[in-house]
């Protein structure tokens, strides 16, 4: 697809915003680059100006070193200067040297994170199968090797270390979140449906579909606490600095939300028991 008529098609304000930082970045770094891709919301269409990020991956022929990081975040500054709203979060994407896995750098929330990471199965799942080609070699072109049970097996961590941590024992500082933010309780309850479904499905899918499957494929009593977490989605109310996070306190809430999360849990973990007849490489939450 050409590149105009790919960044044409994303919707206002992302495609400006897009068009500025893919102009500039291939102004500078053209010869390194090998391609551009939109993930997350916007190619599941699920993209909200107010609360989503522009997610991007910029694949490169090396990681970015010291001094071009420090080119690119003048370009990022530029940007973020100029457009307050929606941000732009981006993986920058590279083999290793090796020519085996993928390793990445990661522009989020106004900074470059320090480390350079091996990219996780599902992200690299995630990018092949909804990616959105907006420069250079096709996304399906990319040799993205990922195999089902790699991603299954990334999903099995992920939601019995960092999503068990928000609904079972959760320390006080996320319990104060949920009681205080129903976009936490958005976070948690589509974010862990979202892994189920992809567990069951083989698929992705955005936050908003993964709440129209949990009314569909979880008990009735957790109807109320799925459709407070698709309002939340849906909500563009938002204060400064905080963005999206308006608070409203409710303990009844909290209390749904970590009792639909417990259940999400558990039917993960006894769904990918029956998969793969084995609790997997890590002790699962009871």
């Amino acid at each position: 697809m050409d590149k105009n008529i790919a960044i044409s098609i994303l919707p206002s304000p992302a495609n400006a915003i897009v068009t500025e930082f893919f102009n500039r970045l291939l102004s500078c770094f053209g010869k390194s680059i090998e391609g551009i891709y939109c993930t997350g919301s916007i190619p599941l269409q699920d993209f909200y100006p107010d609360k989503s990020d522009i997610d991007l991956v910029v694949s490169l022929d090396k990681i970015p070193d010291v001094d071009l990081k420090k080119q690119l975040l003048q370009i990022h500054k530029s940007i973020q200067r100029k457009y307050s709203k929606p941000a732009l979060s981006i993986i920058y994407l590279a083999r290793e040297t090796s020519g085996g896995k993928w390793e990445s750098i990661s522009w989020r929330d106004g900074n470059f994170l320090d480390e350079i990471h091996t990219v996780n199965p599902l992200f690299l799942f995630e990018l092949h199968t909804t990616g959105l080609t907006l420069y250079g070699i096709p996304v399906k072109d990319l040799n993205l090797q990922v195999t089902t049970y790699e991603v299954d097996q990334y999903l099995l961590q992920n939601i019995n270390l960092y999503w068990a941590s928000w609904v079972v024992d959760a320390p006080v500082g996320k319990q104060m979140k949920l009681l205080f933010f129903p976009r936490l309780t958005e976070w948690v309850v589509l974010g862990m449906i979202r892994q189920l479904y992809t567990l069951e499905t083989g698929e992705i899918t955005s936050k908003s579909q993964a709440g129209y499957y949990g009314l569909s494929r979880l008990p009735c009593d957790f109807e109320k606490i799925i459709n407070v977490a698709l309002s939340a989605r849906k909500s563009n109310k938002s204060l400064p600095v905080i963005r999206s996070y308006i608070p409203s306190m409710s303990f009844a809430r909290i209390q749904q939300t970590q009792k639909c999360g417990q259940y999400i849990l558990d039917q993960f973990n006894n769904r990918y028991r029956e998969k793969y007849h084995a609790p997997g490489g890590i002790k699962l939450h009871k």
